[in-house]
């Protein structure tokens, strides 16, 4: 070796290889996370949300492709039916929440979203109004934001969001202060691959709180928990009634972004 020549430690490709390889396998990474959607179920720092459920199928109504609420929970008996493709002269205004978004336990035609369409309707009388209450019985803002996020596919000119009082129906217990991952909070809002990561590492330290996508706990266990009082215990203690109201904060307001991103209107 010509003692001009340096060793490779000090060649400056070296350091820009020992650079760019982590960075583009990073990227690589994120981009395997984002194209599969592995990581669409990731987005809550504070739950592991985990498995997938169809709250939405397609049907075909008239030779034209349409969509029907599927899920139980979100009231599927009530053949909740809109068209896939919104036609040009349509505004289309989603209520999303719990029961008492949906009405329950009034008929469809006796409820807030209905007497909503006919008020637009009246109002924009050269508009086909369509209110679409996709809301779930007893869902949490966190459990909202599932159907929420699938909204935001299907063209919504407003939507409207009544949520909050589902909150303590569902056992978990908030993470410690101490044991929160708060330095790649920044990170993990913006990177599919760091929120992937944070929720497996949820699911590994908090155990309590994984919960399935496809079903709340059963029915018996929720009547069960209402006589037990189990809901209270995230208000008994203080430091877990504050980090339930940040939850419900960070959920909401992460909708309202998410609405904003694709300029479409949210009244709370």
């Amino acid at each position: 070796m010509r003692a001009s020549e340096p060793v490779d430690g000090h060649r400056p490709g070296f350091w820009l290889a020992t650079l760019l390889i982590p960075v583009a396998f990073f990227a690589a990474c994120e981009g395997l996370v984002r194209l599969t959607g592995i990581a669409r179920l990731s987005d809550d720092p504070k739950l592991s949300l985990v498995g997938r459920t169809r709250f939405f199928e397609p049907v075909e109504i008239d030779g034209r492709p349409h969509l029907r609420v599927a899920h139980d929970e979100a009231y599927a008996r009530r053949n909740i039916v809109f068209a896939a493709e919104k036609e040009k002269n349509v505004a289309r205004v989603f209520c999303l929440g719990g029961s008492a978004s949906a009405g329950w336990p009034h008929p469809p035609e006796e409820i807030f979203s209905a007497y909503l369409e006919q008020g637009l309707q009246n109002a924009y009388r050269d508009r086909t109004i369509e209110v679409i209450n996709v809301s779930a019985h007893a869902y949490a803002a966190y459990r909202v934001r599932l159907i929420f996020d699938r909204v935001l596919e299907f063209q919504p000119d407003l939507i409207v969001l009544y949520t909050g009082n589902n909150e303590f129906l569902e056992k978990r217990t908030y993470l410690p202060e101490g044991d929160r991952l708060d330095w790649i909070q920044g990170a993990a809002d913006r990177l599919a691959a760091v929120r992937l990561l944070r929720n497996g590492w949820i699911r590994l330290r908090f155990p309590e709180n994984t919960l399935p996508v496809s079903h709340r706990a059963h029915v018996v266990y929720e009547q069960w928990s209402k006589i037990e009082r189990i809901a209270l215990t995230l208000r008994d203690d203080p430091a877990q009634l504050e980090q339930l109201k940040s939850h419900y904060t960070h959920v909401v307001e992460s909708m309202v972004r998410s609405a904003a991103d694709r300029g479409v209107p949210v009244v709370l």
